[in-house]
C-alpha cells in the first residue's frame, strides 16, 4: 500500500513540476480575410510500434557491480567475487558498452552444475537467448553476472542457488533445489536504452519539501 501511495504522489509532484516548467508561451490571435484558409495545425504523428516506450514493470533494480574481490573459485581458478555472491571470470574481453538495467542483451551460453560441471543446457548462436537486463522473467544471477561485460566478450558466471532457481529448482532443466550454477556466456549484442527506476526515498523527500511530512498509507 505504501509503495502504491508513493507512486501516486510522485505522479502528482512531477505533473505539478511539469506545468511550471513547460507552460507554453502566449500566442497572438491572427485574423484572416473572409474565404482565406489558414495553415492547419498538424497532429502529432502516431508512434510506431517499434518506437513505443517499453514496459518497465517487469524490471527489478540491480546493485552496482562494484566492491568486487578476487578469490579462488569452485574450480580453483581466480574469480571476481561480488557482494551478491555472484562470481565472474572473463575468458575474452569484449568491446563497446556494458549492459545496465533495461538494456536488451543477446547471448549464447552453456549451463553447467557448479558441483559436478555436468551440462544441463546449451543455447547456441543460431537460437540465442534475448532478454532485458533486470527482468523478473530471467534468473537474477544471470543479469548480475552480465554487468561489466561487453559485446563479443566471453565470461564464466557462477550463480549461487538463491540467485538461480532457489529451493524450487527447475524440473524441466533437471535443476534440483538449491543448486548453484555456472554459465559459460558469449555476449553477442546489446541494444535499447538503460532504465532508471524511481527512487521512492528521494520522492518522499521531495514531497516533504513541497507539502510537509508524508503520512503513511492507511492499511
Amino acid at each position: 500500500m505504501r509503495r502504491t501511495y508513493m507512486m501516486a504522489m510522485m505522479a502528482v509532484v512531477f505533473a505539478v513540476a511539469g506545468c511550471k516548467d513547460n507552460d507554453p508561451p502566449p500566442t497572438a490571435s491572427l485574423s484572416l480575410p473572409a474565404g482565406a484558409e489558414g495553415p492547419m495545425t498538424q497532429a502529432a504523428p502516431p508512434v510506431a510500434a517499434d518506437e513505443a516506450q517499453p514496459d518497465n514493470s517487469d524490471l527489478e533494480a540491480l546493485p552496482k557491480a562494484n566492491n568486487l574481490k578476487l578469490a579462488s573459485g569452485p574450480d580453483g581458478m581466480i574469480w571476481a567475487v561480488y557482494p551478491t555472491g555472484v562470481m565472474t571470470q572473463d575468458t575474452k574481453v569484449g568491446l563497446g558498452t556494458s549492459p545496465d538495467l533495461g538494456h536488451t542483451v543477446v547471448i549464447a551460453y552453456v549451463g553447467k552444475f557448479a558441483d559436478t560441471h555436468k551440462e544441463f543446457e546449451r543455447v547456441g548462436k543460431e537460437t540465442p537467448l534475448k532478454f532485458r537486463v533486470g527482468t523478473k522473467n530471467q534468473i537474477r544471477g544471470l543479469s548480475l553476472g552480465l554487468l561489466g561485460m561487453k559485446p563479443a566478450g566471453k565470461r564464466r558466471i557462477y550463480v549461487p542457488a538463491n540467485l538461480a532457481y532457489g529451493p524450487n529448482g527447475d524440473a524441466a532443466r533437471g535443476i534440483g533445489a538449491n543448486q548453484a550454477l555456472i554459465y559459460e556466456v558469449e555476449f553477442l549484442s546489446l541494444s535499447g536504452e538503460a532504465v532508471v527506476l524511481p527512487d521512492l526515498e528521494e520522492a518522499e523527500k521531495m514531497l516533504e519539501k513541497m507539502i510537509g511530512p508524508v503520512l503513511p498509507a492507511v492499511k
